[in-house]
């Protein structure tokens, strides 16, 4: 009888330490157009881990996560300015579905600097002469 009590003790005690793995689905976003962004960097960090994955050619990404410790996100691409959000369990609004988080990101803008292209071999005067054709 004893040992029946043991381990009915042992097994409610359980429930209480289990941890409960659900899949976090990602998707990312042009802002502008609208599109899928292919290959994006996907960091997550929950009780002092990190996983990394990336998206697919729909945008998408799905990765298991502890549904009840809070967790870090961060979106990266080399096109594309980083995003990062921290999503704690009691601060979830209500209606907010944490297992679907959608992202639009912002293209970064790179300035480029003008270049000279010149042929090798044929004199700056002649290449810029009115009077003569290369």
């Amino acid at each position: 009888m004893k040992s029946k009590i043991f381990y009915l003790f042992l097994f409610l005690n359980l429930g209480v330490f289990a941890q409960t793995f659900e899949f976090l689905e990602v998707k990312c976003y042009d802002s502008e157009s609208g599109n899928p962004i292919y290959d994006s960097n996907i960091k997550i960090i929950q009780n002092g881990k990190i996983a990394n994955i990336k998206t697919n050619k729909k945008g998408e990404a799905r990765i298991l996560i502890d549904i009840y410790k809070d967790f870090t996100i961060q979106i990266s691409h080399d096109f594309y300015q980083t995003k990062s959000n921290k999503y704690e369990v009691e601060n979830n609004p209500k209606g907010e579905n944490p297992l679907l988080l959608e992202f639009n990101l912002l293209q970064k803008i790179q300035n480029l600097s003008s270049i000279d292209v010149t042929a090798p071999g044929i004199p700056k005067i002649v290449y810029e002469s009115k009077d003569l054709s290369v």
